[in-house]
């Protein structure tokens, strides 16, 4: 059984349009008028690149290692004269520090108790350039070398003994690097 239909008002006629304005084509809803084809081929995706990554070069990551290293020479009594016998350490140490990205040297100079302060205070300091030097005629910097003199005041070993005593006749070179892995 069908539905009975409502009764309606009288239809009213429409309003009449002036004649100077033209009729308006009636408007298809949006869903209609954009019509996409079936297929559609596959595009990469646009990507949109902020200012920094179209500025900045590409970087690689590189590891470093921090590498201290302690060198020590000794010396013979009242001596500041580096022995030949070093000439190998020194090589070595050149090539650490010719490979790094970063480089700082301190080279402390020492003595035996034996005589007074100020004259071994003064050796102590005489040792101490006497190494950096040996490193700056190998090609090391002098600007990255730094040295200072500290006569008896830091003994290595007993200043009692003959044995003790030539212990504390040295330069102490610390070497600090940074290294690429």
């Amino acid at each position: 059984m069908p539905a009975p239909v409502p009764a309606q008002a009288p239809a009213q006629a429409p309003a009449q349009v002036p004649a100077q304005v033209p009729a308006l084509p009636a408007l298809a809803p949006p869903e209609v008028t954009a019509q996409v084809p079936a297929q559609v081929p596959a595009q990469a995706p646009a990507t949109t690149a902020t200012p920094e990554e179209t500025v900045r070069p590409a970087v690689s990551v590189r590891k470093t290692k921090k590498v201290t290293k302690y060198f020590t020479v000794l010396f013979d009594f009242n001596s500041a004269t580096v022995r030949p016998g070093y000439a190998r350490q020194f090589a070595q140490l050149v090539a650490l520090i010719n490979r790094s990205e970063q480089t700082s040297v301190s080279i402390e100079g020492h003595t035996d108790n034996v005589g007074k302060y100020r004259v071994n205070l003064a050796l102590s300091l005489k040792r101490a350039k006497s190494v950096k030097n040996s490193l700056v005629s190998l090609g090391v910097p002098a600007g990255i070398i730094t040295v200072k003199g500290l006569a008896y005041t830091k003994p290595a070993a007993d200043n009692r003994t003959p044995s003790g005593r030539r212990k504390n006749r040295r330069a102490t070179a610390v070497i600090k690097v940074v290294v690429q892995q």
